[in-house]
């Protein structure tokens, strides 16, 4: 039979209300990524008992497994799939009329009313060049456990890696989980509509490149002897939210703030056309208005321009959630 190849692979996910089940009426969407790598890894283990005069080891039995992969995304306007699976469900607004509804703003954002899904699906179709079992290949119950995103001036597209965690064995099933999944269509943001403020603007400092990491903490370690290997659960813990970045070095306001021990307040805004959130006119915003901030003493490494490193990490004052969050203004009404 033919090969199968990357750009041939359609690659859906729906979320689930419940572990080790897909919904009574599956919605699935297409997934845009640049890479998925995800698989069961489990483990084929010896018994080491002696005897019988052979050298040759007896048949191995497969150890627990650790679900687990990545997904790298370019960062565009079919993330929200992502931000619902890696912060929570989001808050959306309507942004149109009754008569003429849309477009739509979703605010993604650490909530115990809006949290995180339980999990989610993920599904490979590596088309009929590959024969049934085999052309589809399943895996549920799978939830973010991290994710980097890198916004540097190096390429015009801005990237995110998604690492995942499983709780369940692959499946090769039959038919698809969803026939006709949502396309909601991929337009990446690029270098040219983004803008960062530093302090709503107060902090003026050239920055080159920066990260934000986001961190869910999630409980990996939880297996049952009736489970058959496979995790029981992945519940989330703390979120933790940091970044890194480099500037360059032509003012000492990074210098003075880290040593007034000011916190930091970052704003990227990634904007394609108005940025009014209809089609062609799409905006993703990322607001840290609150983090703990260090900056060391730029380092002389040769003779051409200095750079000002910094960190951040962002916290929450007593009493409230963290307030980092991520909204995106696009025509789609659910996510």
């Amino acid at each position: 039979m033919a090969q199968a190849t990357g750009a041939l692979t359609k690659i859906t996910g729906l979320t689930q209300t419940a572990l080790r089940a897909l919904p009574a009426e599956p919605a699935a969407e297409v997934l845009y990524v640049q890479t998925l790598d995800f698989n069961d890894n489990q483990t084929i283990e010896q018994d080491a008992t002696l005897g019988g005069g052979f050298r040759g080891e007896l048949e191995g039995e497969e150890g627990r497994r650790d679900a687990s992969g990545s997904a790298v995304v370019t960062l565009g306007t079919s993330i929200a799939f992502w931000l619902k699976h890696l912060i929570g469900v989001p808050a959306t607004t309507d942004l149109g009329t009754e008569e003429a509804p849309g477009p739509y703003q979703h605010v993604f954002r650490v909530s115990a009313e809006q949290p995180m899904p339980v999990a989610q699906a993920i599904e490979r179709d590596f088309t009929s060049r590959i024969a049934t079992p085999g052309r589809y290949v399943r895996n549920t119950d799978v939830r973010i456990e991290s994710a980097a995103f890198a916004f540097a001036t190096t390429s015009p597209y801005q990237q995110v890696t998604f690492n995942l965690r499983g709780a369940s064995k692959r499946s090769l099933p039959a038919a698809p989980m969803d026939a006709t999944p949502a396309d909601y269509g991929h337009a990446a943001f690029g270098l040219a509509g983004l803008s960062l403020l530093l302090d709503n603007g107060d902090t003026e400092v050239c920055v080159e490149s920066t990260t934000m990491n986001w961190n869910n903490d999630l409980d990996t370690d939880l297996y049952c002897l009736n489970d058959g290997g496979v995790r029981h659960d992945l519940p989330e813990g703390t979120a933790q939210i940091t970044g890194e970045g480099v500037a360059q070095f032509d003012t000492p306001a990074l210098l003075i703030k880290a040593e007034a021990d000011e916190s930091l307040a970052l704003r990227l805004t990634f904007t394609r056309g108005t940025g009014a959130g209809t089609a062609g006119n799409e905006q993703l915003v990322f607001d840290i208005p609150l983090s703990k901030f260090l900056a060391p003493t730029p380092g002389v490494t040769g003779p051409r321009g200095l750079k000002q490193n910094f960190s951040w990490r962002a916290y929450r004052l007593g009493g409230q959630e963290v307030a980092v969050s991520v909204t995106l203004k696009s025509p789609r009404a659910i996510v």
